[in-house]
């Protein structure tokens, strides 16, 4: 009986501790950061695509309201820019577009974006892609 209360716990905190990893931003995730803004893009498990070839982007907006993104990232035929097109609906408070330009290798470009919605603004930033944080960070 003994033993098969601690290989309960044993069963059940290697659980907790795997579905606790698994919705967390990792390193194999891609992050932006727009100014050194601490509410990253963080796009799960995004990989830069192929030269000339586009990939799905799903992930989040870190931060206090950690908002859902979607979209896309593609690279030019010369494999030099990626390009992320991404959309995030944030639940009664509008729509927010996200219109990324990094240059290949070094990761470091532009932003443009434009939330519509209650206080409706444009916006152009630079943004860097950066290492995603390792202390965890949950998916909403």
């Amino acid at each position: 009986m003994k033993h098969l209360i601690r290989t309960t716990l044993v069963v059940s905190a290697a659980l907790t501790i795997a579905i606790a990893v698994g919705s967390v931003a990792r390193a194999a995730d891609f992050c932006v950061s727009a100014n050194g803004n601490p509410d990253l893009l963080v796009g799960k498990k995004f990989k830069v695509p192929g030269r000339g070839t586009c990939k799905p982007f799903f992930g989040f907006q870190m931060g206090a309201a950690s908002i859902p993104v979607t979209g896309q990232g593609c690279t030019n035929d010369s494999n030099t820019t990626l390009t992320l097109e991404l959309l995030s609906m944030q639940g009664g408070q509008g729509v927010t577009t996200y219109l990324i330009t990094l240059s290949l290798p070094s990761m470091g470009g532009s932003l443009d974006t434009c939330h519509l919605g209650p206080g409706s603004y444009c916006s152009s930033p630079v943004s860097n892609a950066v290492p995603c944080p390792t202390p965890s960070v949950a998916i909403p």
